[in-house]
Protein backbone atom coordinates (compact mmCIF):
# COMPACT_ATOMS: atom_id res chain seq x y z
CA UNK A 1 0.00 0.00 0.00
CA UNK A 2 1.28 3.45 -0.91
CA UNK A 3 -0.77 6.67 -0.96
CA UNK A 4 0.95 9.81 -2.24
CA UNK A 5 -0.33 13.31 -1.57
CA UNK A 6 1.15 16.68 -2.46
CA UNK A 7 3.42 16.73 0.64
CA UNK A 8 3.29 13.36 2.39
CA UNK A 9 3.32 9.65 1.58
CA UNK A 10 1.52 6.94 3.55
CA UNK A 11 3.22 3.59 3.04
CA UNK A 12 3.64 0.22 4.69
CA UNK A 13 6.13 0.19 7.55
CA UNK A 14 9.45 -1.35 6.48
CA UNK A 15 12.35 -2.94 8.34
CA UNK A 16 14.43 0.09 7.39
CA UNK A 17 12.13 2.17 9.65
CA UNK A 18 13.41 0.50 12.85
CA UNK A 19 15.67 3.45 13.72
CA UNK A 20 12.83 5.95 13.33
CA UNK A 21 10.41 3.81 15.34
CA UNK A 22 13.04 3.38 18.07
CA UNK A 23 13.44 7.16 18.08
CA UNK A 24 9.80 7.68 18.97
CA UNK A 25 9.71 4.96 21.62
CA UNK A 26 12.92 6.19 23.27
CA UNK A 27 11.74 9.82 23.42
CA UNK A 28 10.83 10.79 26.98
CA UNK A 29 8.13 13.22 25.79
CA UNK A 30 6.43 10.38 23.91
CA UNK A 31 6.73 7.99 26.85
CA UNK A 32 4.57 10.36 28.89
CA UNK A 33 1.61 9.05 26.88
CA UNK A 34 2.57 5.35 26.88
CA UNK A 35 1.74 2.94 29.65
CA UNK A 36 4.76 0.73 28.92
CA UNK A 37 8.44 1.02 29.67
CA UNK A 38 10.95 2.23 27.10
CA UNK A 39 11.69 -0.69 24.71
CA UNK A 40 15.14 -1.72 23.59
CA UNK A 41 16.20 -1.38 19.95
CA UNK A 42 15.90 -5.18 19.63
CA UNK A 43 12.32 -5.10 20.95
CA UNK A 44 11.45 -2.40 18.40
CA UNK A 45 13.14 -4.41 15.63
CA UNK A 46 11.00 -7.40 16.63
CA UNK A 47 7.81 -5.30 16.70
CA UNK A 48 8.48 -3.82 13.25
CA UNK A 49 9.49 -7.24 11.89
CA UNK A 50 6.27 -8.78 13.18
CA UNK A 51 4.27 -5.99 11.54
CA UNK A 52 6.09 -6.52 8.24
CA UNK A 53 5.46 -10.28 8.45
CA UNK A 54 1.76 -9.75 9.18
CA UNK A 55 1.51 -7.35 6.22
CA UNK A 56 2.19 -10.31 3.94
CA UNK A 57 -0.79 -12.30 5.18
CA UNK A 58 -3.91 -12.54 3.11
CA UNK A 59 -6.36 -11.81 5.95
CA UNK A 60 -5.13 -8.66 7.66
CA UNK A 61 -6.52 -7.26 10.88
CA UNK A 62 -4.15 -4.30 11.21
CA UNK A 63 -1.95 -1.97 9.21
CA UNK A 64 1.30 -0.33 10.31
CA UNK A 65 1.75 2.73 8.14
CA UNK A 66 4.72 5.10 7.96
CA UNK A 67 3.97 8.72 7.19
CA UNK A 68 6.87 10.21 5.26
CA UNK A 69 7.51 13.35 3.25
CA UNK A 70 7.38 13.37 -0.56
CA UNK A 71 10.92 14.78 -0.73
CA UNK A 72 12.34 11.59 0.90
CA UNK A 73 12.97 13.09 4.32
CA UNK A 74 12.91 10.40 7.03
CA UNK A 75 9.67 9.00 8.31
CA UNK A 76 7.92 11.40 10.65
CA UNK A 77 5.13 9.27 12.09
CA UNK A 78 3.73 5.79 12.43
CA UNK A 79 0.04 4.93 12.35
CA UNK A 80 -1.44 1.64 13.50
CA UNK A 81 -4.96 1.03 12.34
CA UNK A 82 -6.95 -2.15 12.56
CA UNK A 83 -9.95 -4.01 13.84
CA UNK A 84 -10.47 -6.73 16.37
CA UNK A 85 -7.96 -6.79 19.21
CA UNK A 86 -6.01 -3.70 18.06
CA UNK A 87 -6.77 -0.14 19.03
CA UNK A 88 -7.60 1.53 15.70
CA UNK A 89 -5.96 4.84 15.02
CA UNK A 90 -3.07 4.41 17.43
CA UNK A 91 -0.49 6.89 16.18
CA UNK A 92 2.99 7.94 17.14
CA UNK A 93 5.18 10.78 15.94
CA UNK A 94 8.87 10.44 15.14
CA UNK A 95 11.02 13.48 15.80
Amino acid sequence: MRLVGPRVVLRELELSDVGDVFGIYSNDRVLTFRSRDKPTREEVRSMVGDGVDRAGREARLEYFVAITFVDDRPASARLRAGRGTTRPGTAGRWG
